[in-house]
């Protein structure tokens, strides 16, 4: 993938916000800090929605933010994720929170193979919801600058 070591720069120095400086995040009031209290646990939505715009700004096109829910027995250990789409791979910087699939912190899969993320995706689409869209700031964008403070410093 042409930008791996933009998403590995993007997922350091969020991991080093959220464990050294954790209080620039609490500074920016808001949601900010409750989306990322627990990282990478519970952050999927926000990570990489903001993933997805770093890219686009890095040049990225085609990135699309996928968010799928399954409420069943066809997906005991996920019952929500969200990752990316960019150029056809499915791109995840916190698919670690499920250990018992993956201890990855960083995940680059071939859309349509038959590994994890493809096949929750199957899942979500036939026993749950499975949404595609355009990656956003979602009101985050002092803490999308704080991140990108951060990947500079690097």
């Amino acid at each position: 993938m042409k930008y791996h070591m933009e998403v590995h720069k993007f997922r350091n120095a969020l991991s080093y916000l959220v464990e050294f400086e954790s209080y620039k995040i609490i500074k920016l009031g808001g949601f900010a800090w409750a989306g990322l209290n627990s990282f990478p646990n519970g952050s999927c939505f926000l990570s990489s929605s903001l993933l997805g715009m770093y890219l686009q700004q890095q040049g990225a096109e085609n990135v699309k933010l996928i968010s799928a829910n399954v409420d069943s027995d066809e997906s005991p250990y996920i019952k929500s994720h969200a990752w990316l789409e960019v150029d056809d791979k499915y791109v995840d910087i916190t698919g670690s929170q499920f250990s018992n699939i993956t201890n990855a912190r960083i995940t680059v899969q071939n859309k349509h193979s038959s590994e994890w993320i493809f096949a929750y995706a199957q899942v979500a689409k036939k026993h749950g919801t499975y949404r595609e869209q355009e990656p956003d700031f979602d009101g985050h964008l002092d803490l999308y600058n704080l991140i990108l403070s951060r990947i500079n410093s690097i």
